[in-house]
């Protein structure tokens, strides 16, 4: 579990808040403590999206951080959340902003407004890498006056740096000429493309693994149609090395994680029988040549929005969103035999867990 410096300025204000109500929430000690951010995306729209935490050592869930530190709501869909250097950048997507704070008490420190559709945020070289429907866009990092975009020539979702190079999963945004689908390289010196590698129809997530090693998932599409399929390349040579086709589609917000130590894979596949809302869990050694015949965790009954895994800790943070129409849940699962610990309330549309210590 991760831990958070300098809390007491966070917990003051929620105290002070708390006050106020005639149920007060649980107050933890000013003291370091250990737990998990969890990114509730919110409806589309409907402008609810928060920041929720989990105090581990305690067992209390605080919920909408963001909302009780500067009195304000966070925004509409709330799509993901990096630290760097001292600060929380919050990517709020339909709102065309990112909220930046301070990485221990959560106070606001600036609003990076105009942006478009910004989807993830990536630090390197003192620049910010943001990616958005249209492709990226290239910021300095600390001024955020922008420097440039990228075509690359689709829709990107993550970045992830290997040696010296950029590698960006892409998924085709129209199926005209020119529509990539698949990997693309970028220099980190030049922000230019470097190269291309085709891969199928859906290309959203991607992790480096222990080994060096690239896994790309891709959700297929049901417009060609084309199942999904998850891929190891490696880097080093810009060529693939295996293809793990699912047998059907497999689109999934946050669908790969590694383990602490990078030699486990977790991804989320929607079960079949279960449509969109039905997604189960599987954990694969990167070594191995065939995927899992059996789910680490059945998502049958939930709706499986998101998840986390903490290895040292044991334990899989599944979230669940209820049916879409009410605040979710996150779910410990013991990862040794896939048990449900305890079940929290959180905010809607739960899509990630950020574990930290």
């Amino acid at each position: 579990m991760f831990r958070i410096k300098n809390l007491w300025p966070l917990l003051i204000i929620l105290l002070l808040a708390g006050a106020c109500k005639k149920d007060p929430r649980p107050i933890v000690d000013p003291k370091e403590v250990t737990g998990l951010y969890i990114v509730n995306e919110g409806g589309f729209l409907q402008g609810n999206a928060s920041l929720s935490f989990y105090d581990a050592e305690q067992d209390i869930m605080y919920d909408d951080i963001f909302a009780e530190v500067n009195g304000r709501p966070l925004g509409d869909v709330f799509q993901s959340m990096t630290f760097y250097k001292g600060k929380a950048y919050l990517v709020v997507n339909n709102s065309q902003k990112i909220e930046v704070v301070d990485s221990a008490s959560f106070t606001s420190l600036n609003t990076i407004t105009g942006l478009d559709a910004p989807r993830n945020i990536f630090f390197l070289n003192d620049k910010a890498y943001i990616t958005s429907f249209s492709g990226i866009a290239v910021y300095n990092a600390e001024t955020f006056q922008k420097i440039k975009d990228i075509d690359v020539g689709g829709w990107p979702e993550k970045l992830v740096l290997h040696d010296t190079t950029l590698y960006a999963p892409v998924q085709q945004f129209s199926y005209g000429p020119g529509a990539r689908k698949g990997l693309v390289s970028i220099s980190p010196r030049t922000d230019e493309v470097l190269q291309y590698m085709e891969l199928r129809e859906g290309a959203y997530d991607i992790v480096l693994d222990a080994n060096n090693w690239l896994w790309v998932m891709c959700a297929g599409d049901f417009n060609v149609p084309v199942n999904g399929a998850l891929y190891k390349v490696d880097p080093k040579e810009f060529e693939q090395l295996t293809e793990y086709p699912f047998g059907g589609l497999a689109y999934f917000g946050n669908a790969l994680k590694l383990s602490n130590n990078g030699l486990q894979l977790y991804f989320a596949v929607p079960n079949p029988a279960g449509g969109f809302t039905q997604t189960d869990i599987y954990r694969m050694n990167i070594f191995s040549n065939t995927l899992p015949s059996a789910p680490l965790f059945s998502g049958a009954g939930k709706y499986v929005y998101g998840f986390g895994v903490d290895e040292l800790q044991g334990e899989l943070y599944v979230l669940d969103a209820v049916q879409g129409g009410q605040k979710g849940n996150l779910i410990r699962v013991n990862l040794d035999n896939g048990q449900e610990i305890s079940t929290y309330g959180v905010g809607y549309f739960p899509n990630n867990v950020i574990v930290r210590r």
